[in-house]
């Protein structure tokens, strides 16, 4: 089966982020370190996007682990992640949200943002061990 749905379906105006330096993405280490603890917490999913280099920062083990694979290779894979291994209605949903949730985000005062979060589940499809055997999806 084929997607519709591109990579850049999940990238607009309004999640653009431009002028990123290096000094910049130092700061990042202590995102990742919290992520970490907040997975080592919990069973939840955490994945921190990176929308100026349109990829993923940090990519939790538990993801790996519910689609069979690791967590560093779908961190490279970035978006294709969703393309190869996100069912057709899930991925129109993920982009719908993404959308949505940037809508929204930006008629919020600055000062506010931060008190936002967003939440939501979309199912994965496993490759390899236990369960249904997947070939991700071809362009």
């Amino acid at each position: 089966m084929t997607s519709n749905i591109q990579i850049g379906d999940f990238f607009s105006l309004q999640n653009s982020v431009e002028n990123i330096n290096e000094s910049d993405y130092e700061k990042t280490d202590l995102i990742i370190e919290a992520a970490k603890a907040f997975e080592r917490s919990t069973y939840q999913c955490v994945y921190i996007i990176d929308y100026f280099k349109k990829g993923f920062l940090y990519v939790s083990s538990n993801i790996a682990r519910l689609c069979g694979g690791d967590a560093e290779k779908i961190k490279d894979f970035g978006y294709k992640f969703y393309i190869d291994y996100v069912p057709e209605k899930d991925l129109k949903m993920l982009v719908e949200i993404n959308n949505n949730g940037f809508k929204l985000f930006n008629t919020l005062p600055v000062y506010e943002r931060k008190d936002y979060t967003i939440s939501y589940n979309f199912h994965i499809i496993r490759s390899g061990g236990g369960g249904e055997k997947h070939t991700p999806r071809k362009p």
